[in-house]
């Protein structure tokens, strides 16, 4: 099997091209190492998940509309699994052309390649940030009237409208990926957890953006890369062409609160937290109902956030790591 994966010097990317060409599958793998957070972490995670496997690295910008076409019209996958994006909610306006950039002319110039070669399964993340601060929670796809309440929920609202509309009458079948604050060893280190394990590891201060009530449904890195596997199979398994959308949560959300709660027990030491003002970008809290994703695929995210917060502690705990993440923010 061909794949191509978008982003795959990313979090989510670079463990589900890894877990792609385990499986035997043929990779091609992309990404353009913007700055946005470490781009040593981000070669790290290239060097340590990726190097000596059955994968090409091809460093471009989905930007560049005929290195795509050429690309894409070169490879003639199987299955795009598209994860790059401008992540993050709290860019500020002034730099809002990252948002668009990525997550709009990008992501349009792989889905319009995508349809025009052919390429019959096209997987891309989108984000519980659709869903804003719905009221209807558990969330469910089948929400309509959606009103995020960010530019980067937006652009990941719109990428479903894109992919929907692109996709019909062709040959491509298309599936949002609705992830929920995926978590885990090589993450992101401007997510809150992420800073708070390496700001108790290191001595530092923690900034704590409001009161900590804010919840999350927090989804560990393994579960997540399996339902993108589990989904994409479930998607070749399919002999017609349509569009939709799949929350990749577990159903089990936990406020800021229990979080420090969980990273305090890991330690004699505390974390010294230092709380800001909240920010409107951030909503009050995701929940995802996983019934879709349990009736695809038979199986949803199950790690509980103190076993997966206690496995991201012993990965940076580990001394070549903690030397590593004192530039990586």
């Amino acid at each position: 099997m061909d794949v191509i994966v978008t982003g795959a010097a990313g979090f989510i990317g670079s463990q589900v091209a890894r877990e792609y060409a385990g499986l035997g599958a043929k990779v091609t793998c992309i990404d353009n190492f913007n700055s946005y957070y470490s781009v040593e972490l981000k070669r790290k995670r290239v060097e340590q998940l990726l190097e000596h496997r059955n994968i090409d690295f091809v460093e471009m910008d989905l930007a560049n509309k005929d290195q795509v076409d050429q690309l894409i019209s070169s490879r003639r996958p199987e299955l795009i699994v598209h994860l790059a994006a401008q992540a993050g909610v709290r860019l500020p306006v002034s730099e809002s052309d990252k948002y668009i950039s990525s997550n709009l002319v990008g992501f349009s110039n792989i889905l319009k390649s995508t349809v025009q070669y052919g390429v019959p399964d096209f997987m891309y993340a989108s984000s519980s940030s659709v869903y804003g601060n719905s009221p209807h929670v558990p969330y469910k796809e089948s929400e309509v009237g959606l009103e995020p309440i960010s530019f980067y929920g937006a652009t990941k609202l719109s990428n479903e409208i894109l992919a929907a509309g692109l996709s019909h009458n062709s040959k491509t079948s298309t599936r949002g990926l609705r992830f929920f604050t995926v978590y885990g060893p090589w993450g992101r280190p401007d997510m809150a957890y992420f800073r708070m394990v390496s700001s108790l590891l290191l001595g530092r201060d923690f900034h704590l953006y409001g009161d900590g009530s804010l919840k999350r449904d927090f989804t560990y890195i393994d579960d997540a890369v399996e339902a993108v596997i589990s989904l994409g199979q479930q998607m070749k398994a399919q002999n017609f062409s349509k569009s939709d959308v799949v929350n990749v949560g577990g159903g089990n959300d936990y406020s800021i609160q229990e979080l420090i709660s969980f990273v305090n027990d890991l330690s004699s030491a505390r974390l010294n937290v230092l709380q800001e003002d909240a920010l409107g970008v951030d909503v009050k809290q995701t929940l995802a109902d996983s019934s879709l994703l349990h009736q695809l695929t038979g199986k949803i995210p199950s790690t509980k956030l103190p076993e997966g917060i206690a496995k991201v502690f012993d990965w940076t705990n580990q001394l070549d790591v903690l030397t590593m993440i004192k530039n990586w923010d």
